[in-house]
């Protein structure tokens, strides 16, 4: 059974959401729920959010509460990042899927909206693949693809190219640069690359990264995090499973993202691989839509939920 404790308390931001710990596979994992009772919106399917790396469930601050007024939500730190325990663990979009898939079984209790941002659109689109009687539709937000990392290095270049990175994931070296740029006012230039509107970039923000970076193992979680990145298994096949997925997709990108561009969605790319994918650009926007235009975003995902038929649980 999991363990569901009362409400926790913010660390040090008044967050509109209950905060939660619940344990998978003996890791306390922290989830933030919307609405003082389970029941209140059995009729229509809940919500649930995954944020993208370095994030945490603070990153959907702006986008829970609107959907509350009709959904149960729901938002997750994935094992490693924000609240949840930082061990170190071979971490995957395989075992973060694992753990989305058991949450909903669990803690859920129904087939949800699965909405990721950035890898936790990995993640998202993986739980589709491994769960589907667990989710009725997918929101990807801006949807990164590791795959081209490999096809851009040539073969040759390869073995040296994983020797370095194996370097790069040394705690000696991860200790100090973490140490360095965890601090908010290093993180707001880099924050700033992924938004095009600098006056989105605030303190609060900042913090939803910030903060987890200052947990005593974070360390430990960030070097397995590394190691683990450029290993075979640490992303399956996306076209793979995009062409497997009979669930309705919702893809949004924002149409200045500077980190993973909107051409990776455009009919060329992802969008050959399903007919079920809906693909849609916000502009201006920069990496994050969700959080840079969320009355946007939270009416368009209303929206499509609409759209799709899923509003309603049949």
């Amino acid at each position: 059974m999991p363990d569901l404790t009362a409400s926790i308390a913010s660390t040090s931001l008044p967050w509109p959401y209950t905060q939660r710990n619940w344990i998978w596979r003996g890791w306390r994992v922290r989830y933030a729920f919307t609405g003082d009772s389970p029941q209140r919106h059995n009729n229509r399917p809940p919500i649930v959010c995954i944020h993208g790396f370095g994030a945490a469930i603070g990153h959907w601050r702006n986008n829970l509460p609107a959907w509350a007024q009709a959904h149960r939500c729901y938002a997750i730190d994935l094992p490693g990042f924000g609240a949840s325990q930082k061990a170190y663990a071979p971490y995957t979009m395989t075992l973060w899927a694992e753990m989305v898939g058991d949450f909903l079984r669990e803690v859920v209790g129904q087939a949800a909206i699965v909405v990721g941002h950035s890898i936790g659109s990995l993640v998202s689109l993986v739980t589709v693949d491994q769960f589907p009687d667990w989710v009725r539709g997918v929101v990807l937000v801006t949807l990164p693809d590791p795959s081209l990392r490999t096809k851009a290095i040539p073969k040759p270049l390869r073995s040296a190219i994983a020797a370095i990175e194996g370097s790069v994931g040394q705690r000696w070296l991860l200790r100090p640069l973490l140490a360095f740029l965890r601090h908010p006012k290093r993180l707001y230039p880099f924050a700033k690359l992924a938004y095009t509107n600098p006056e989105a970039v605030t303190p609060e923000l900042v913090a939803v990264f910030s903060d987890p970076a200052y947990d005593r193992d974070a360390i430990r979680a960030l070097t397995a995090l590394v190691r683990q990145a450029s290993k075979p298994d640490y992303c399956p096949d996306l076209a793979a499973i995009l062409k497997r997925s009979r669930l309705p997709i919702l893809l949004v990108w924002g149409r200045d993202d500077r980190l993973v561009p909107p051409g990776l969605a455009r009919p060329t790319s992802f969008a050959q691989y399903s007919d079920r994918i809906t693909l849609h650009e916000m502009a201006p926007a920069g990496h994050c839509p969700h959080d840079e235009c969320p009355d946007a975003f939270n009416s368009l995902v209303l929206d499509w939920i609409e759209a799709q038929g899923l509003a309603v649980l049949s």
